[in-house]
């Protein structure tokens, strides 16, 4: 049974990355309508799973994976939050208008921006799985 789950998920995300490749080649809102539309697909699972598995069950598995990564990026962040006692946005501010140039303090800005851009998408897609749930 795992096994056929395995394989309806690799589906799910091979599904879901052509999603996205297309709608980030849309020219204006309208194409990307269009394209989300056109790109509608069912997610079929394997006949054994279909009375055992309820779309809410596949949601919170994507939802506990989401969140594992948001919490991933979110401790990263905080880990530079505790070396520089300070947010992200302030240390921005704080390098950028720096007068003596610092390479470590340059490197960890560029590698904590990483993660907070890593947090801020995962967030995203939690919350957009959340609202699936309701």
């Amino acid at each position: 049974m795992s096994n056929n789950l395995e394989y309806a998920l690799k589906k799910l995300r091979t599904a879901a990355q052509r999603l996205k490749e297309s709608t980030a080649k849309a020219v204006d809102e309208l194409d990307r309508d269009g394209v989300i539309k056109r790109f509608e697909f069912t997610f079929k699972l394997p006949g054994d799973l279909v009375e055992t598995i309820s779309n809410k069950e596949i949601i919170g598995l994507l939802m506990d994976k989401a969140l594992g990564r948001l919490e991933y990026y979110q401790s990263r962040c905080n880990e530079f939050k505790e070396k520089y006692r300070i947010d992200f946005i302030s240390f921005k501010k704080k390098v950028e208008k720096a007068k003596e140039e610092s390479f470590t303090e340059w490197d960890d800005l560029m590698v904590w921006e990483g993660y907070e851009l890593g947090y801020q998408e995962w967030k995203k897609k939690y919350e957009e799985l959340k609202g699936c749930m309701e």
